[in-house]
């Protein structure tokens, strides 16, 4: 077709694939380096780049990659590039496949800047206007026909010429017939949007923005490099975080379904253990109504690397495991590798070993920075000399901020399949305003925008607040120059919870419509005594012995509920503001309680919240027991009672109950750390206070157990004081 077209010496080269199965293993490979020369040589007029289907529907986010990294590479004076779609023939003008990959080649065209080839649609005219049969014997040769057409149709914007028209496979008038096909495909479906509503990939953004981070990490290593980079970058934009991690379990028996937590994150083996439900929670976790964590999942650098072409040429093994992983268990998947090698390409001096053999503080800044853009869809700009010095000796300056741009960037991008280069800054110190105390929210621009920005400011009850200014002007000169906001109580209600907003209007693409969100609590008083209440008064086998524990007023801060009972802390709840709706525990009762009638319980608040903090609240439930029941003769057998052991050693317990009323389960307890569960009338399990198998470190522990009836009754031991000397 080009010959017949342009009547001049044309030569069309063919790329394939050969270092991997997407666009992006063969950008980064070490070995297509020639061919990469070859293609930004500046001798080509036009690049045509496709992506085969299972990549492009499978894995978007990395075709992205692909088209990204060839085009910005091109010279646009010399050479233009077009996306082509491709989709192998199908038998039905109703193939779904063709809307499939269009929704994923138009995202990826247009965040990289380019035009598509709707040459997959020419096949779909041609069998919807009956031109040729789906099973035709020539499809294949018919499906590399329209795409030739539907290609020359688009750089041409003309016919096809007839000259082009002369096949040995079909006869002429088909022929014609088939290139009307790619010239309605390409004027008819170039200029469709073929995607609808927010991208969501395995690489995407999941914004929660508080003003403290619930953060749950699998890793019990003090000084893991990615926790104290993540601190140091929490710690730069003012936001205070609640971190809990196994070792809190094993100390304290932190059940970490007890709270709501923002963000859990960790390489693929701490995420296998964070999924594992029998592992750091209790033997029977509470059901919740308040969303799940963002769970996300990255994929480390091999460690002892000293040569950066084996990563490179592993790199899309690395990627695409991590990938799959989080595709299969619905996980978010931070992409570190392909940061580091964007950063590598940019920068080498980035990404190059230091003498220790290990590679630089600022990319675990990075990956701590890519974090906390999933989280916040934002960057933080770094501090000078910010991070921790792990690896590296000395921070030269600009190094962290250059790695955490490239990590935010490639969040972003992956994430929306969009180039957006430009996000709100919103800094809040507290959360919480009151009469002679206002809130205040600083507002500024991560980037020099092209054009004026109008940045609105309001609060979800505008009659509760009142702002002190509701619209921000940034320009090019002074985006990056804080300004403040102040937030005033209008009301007499007490505590009012309302948000803050933030919302950006200008001719810049790159900033209209970004926002950000902060909550405020108004009219604090930390003079006023807040409580907890319960949903009901009463337990027995027939309700359950579950009760929900919620906050009189919404508190401003993470509100911790230790529930006592016979002396013991048996739970530990967690109020949020964010969530209202409370918190479920359970009630223990033993032969005494059930003696009474009753079951006493004792709660004690603490909070940064001074509303709550200190305050101890007792309260009485009536307990009834099933009419004609027997209750279990339930004992604790092991260890021993009232003899010491000679420790550290390893302790082993064990519980059992009589036969004859129906005992479906036994749970031992250490503290209020639940050691194991079994079914039956007897458990044995260690006793532990440290990761398995470890000895019982010198102290006095209280140790009892829980039984459970097929008709739901439930007893307990009293507490049981094991000592270690």
């Amino acid at each position: 077709m080009l010959k017949a077209g342009m009547r001049r010496p044309v030569r069309v080269n063919h790329e394939p694939v050969t270092q991997g199965k997407s666009l992006m293993s063969w950008y980064y490979h070490p070995d297509a380096g020639e061919a990469r020369a070859r293609l930004f040589s500046g001798e080509i007029d036009l690049v045509l780049i496709a992506e085969d289907a299972p990549v492009a529907t499978g894995y978007p986010e990395f075709f992205f990659e692909g088209v990204r990294a060839i085009s910005g590479r091109l010279d646009p004076k010399k050479t233009k590039a077009m996306v082509l779609l491709t989709v192998r023939p199908g038998s039905s003008y109703r193939d779904k496949r063709v809307s499939a990959v269009a929704n994923c080649t138009y995202r990826v065209a247009d965040g990289c800047g380019l035009k598509v080839i709707p040459a997959a649609y020419a096949w779909t005219q041609t069998l919807a206007r009956n031109r040729l049969r789906g099973d035709s014997s020539s499809k294949a040769r018919t499906g590399a026909f329209l795409y030739a057409a539907s290609v020359w149709s688009a750089i041409a914007n003309s016919r096809v010429p007839a000259e082009a028209c002369q096949t040995d496979w079909t006869v002429k008038g088909t022929a014609r017939l088939l290139t009307e096909s790619a010239l309605e495909a390409v004027r008819e479906e170039r200029e469709k949007r073929h995607f609808a509503g927010p991208f969501k990939g395995t690489v995407r953004v999941e914004p929660r923005i508080r003003n403290r981070l619930k953060i749950f990490l699998p890793n019990t290593a003090q000084d893991d490099p990615v926790r104290l980079n993540f601190e140091a970058v929490l710690d730069a934009a003012r936001v205070e975080s609640f971190w809990r991690t196994p070792e809190d379990w094993f100390r304290d028996g932190f059940d970490r379904y007890s709270t709501c937590f923002d963000l859990v994150f960790g390489d693929i083996p701490q995420i296998d253990v964070y999924r594992n439900r029998s592992l750091y929670t209790s033997p029977d976790p509470q059901p919740t109504n308040v969303p799940p964590p963002a769970v996300a999942v990255f994929t480390r650098l091999p460690e002892g690397t000293q040569d950066d072409r084996l990563i490179l040429e592993n790199l899309e093994t690395l990627l695409f495991k991590g990938y799959d992983y989080a595709k299969e268990n619905g996980l978010v998947y931070i992409p570190y590798p392909l940061a580091w090698a964007r950063v590598r390409e940019q920068r080498p001096e980035l990404a190059a070993l230091e003498a220790s053999g290990k590679r630089g503080d600022w990319l675990d800044y990075m990956l701590a920075n890519m974090l906390y853009t999933m989280i916040s869809e934002r960057f933080q700009p770094p501090p000078e000399n910010a991070g921790p010095h792990l690896a590296s000796p000395a921070h030269p300056y600009g190094f962290h901020e250059a790695c955490a741009r490239v990590g935010y960037m490639t969040i972003v991008q992956l994430a929306s399949l969009r180039t957006f280069s430009n996000t709100i800054l919103l800094r809040s110190d507290a959360g919480r305003a009151g009469r002679g105390a206002p809130a205040f929210a600083s507002v500024r621009l991560l980037d020099k925008p092209e054009a004026d920005v109008t940045v609105y400011c309001a609060t979800d009850k505008p009659e509760a607040a009142e702002l002190s200014r509701t619209e921000l002007l940034f320009t090019p000169e002074n985006y990056d120059i804080e300004q403040t906001v102040r937030i005033d109580p209008v009301t007499n209600a007490p505590a009012v919870f309302t948000y803050f907003m933030a919302g950006a209007r200008s001719e810049d693409p790159g900033i209209d419509g970004r926002n950000d969100v902060r909550p405020i609590v108004l009219n604090y008083d930390e003079q006023v005594a807040c409580t907890v209440c319960f949903d009901r008064d009463e337990v027995s086998p027939a309700t359950g012995f579950t009760v929900r524990i919620s906050a009189s007023d919404r508190p401003a801060d993470i509100v911790r509920a230790d529930i006592r009972q016979d002396g013991l802390v048996s739970q530990e709840r967690y109020l949020v503001p964010e969530y209202a709706d409370g918190a479920m525990f359970r009630l223990h009762p033993t032969e005494e309680d059930y003696r009474r009638g009753e079951i006493q319980v004792n709660v004690r608040l603490s909070s940064t919240d001074l509303r709550f903090n200190g305050r101890e609240i007792a309260h009485t439930f009536k307990l009834r027991k099933s009419n004609g029941n027997v209750l279990p003769d339930l004992r604790l057998v092991e260890p021993a009672r009232d003899v010491p052991i000679k420790g550290p050693a390893f302790v082993s317990a064990r519980a059992e109950s009589d036969a004859t009323t129906g005992v479906s389960r036994i749970t031992l307890y250490l503290g209020q750390k639940g050691l194991l569960a079994r079914h039956g009338t007897s458990c044995d399990a260690p006793v532990e206070s440290g990761p398995p198998q470890s000895r019982l470190p010198a102290g006095a522990y209280q140790l009892w157990a829980e039984a459970e009836t097929t008709n739901g009754t439930v007893i307990a031991t009293r507490p049981q004081l094991l000592r270690v000397e």
